[in-house]
């Protein structure tokens, strides 16, 4: 319930088609992905929009950075983000066996573990990847919006 009680503070991010991105950051969360989980119904509550990505933020206590992203669709693909999030932070920073990331359609991780890549070097790299998100967002077809995990994008 702790747990629970400390996304009160998640914020709207974004909206990408039908989807309202919110995020929270976190230090030192335990059991954050699963209470995450959970927490979804109270944005679907609050949100306008028809479906939620609940993007998760925490500073680990052995100095790694984790993001934990869960959807209620699979409109935008949480597995295409973590993944590219991942390639992106070890392309910068190296450490490919430390920076991991993937996952499913709903439910995705990234973690940098023991790789060196501070908070802030990782919240920098997660910025620059929405807001090339966010410049796709509207644009159906477009092959890189769907890489990027976009899955609204694709023609029907």
């Amino acid at each position: 319930d702790k747990v629970i009680g400390s996304f009160s503070t998640a914020a709207p991010l974004s909206t990408m088609g039908e989807t309202e991105l919110f995020l929270f950051l976190g230090y030192k969360v335990p059991l954050m992905p699963m209470a995450g989980s959970v927490y979804l119904a109270e944005l679907e509550k609050i949100s306008s929009k028809k479906n939620i990505l609940f993007i998760m933020i925490n500073k680990e206590a052995a100095g790694g950075v984790h993001f934990s992203l869960r959807g209620t669709d699979p409109a935008i693909h949480a597995g295409k983000i973590c993944a590219n999030l991942s390639a992106r932070l070890v392309e910068k920073y190296g450490n490919k066996d430390e920076i991991t990331g993937g996952g499913h359609f709903v439910a995705a991780e990234c973690k940098t573990r023991n790789s060196g890549v501070t908070l802030s070097e990782s919240l920098e790299v997660f910025a620059k990847m929405m807001m090339d998100m966010e410049g796709l967002s509207g644009e159906t077809g477009s092959e890189e919006g769907i890489s990027l995990g976009l899955e609204y994008l694709a023609e029907k």
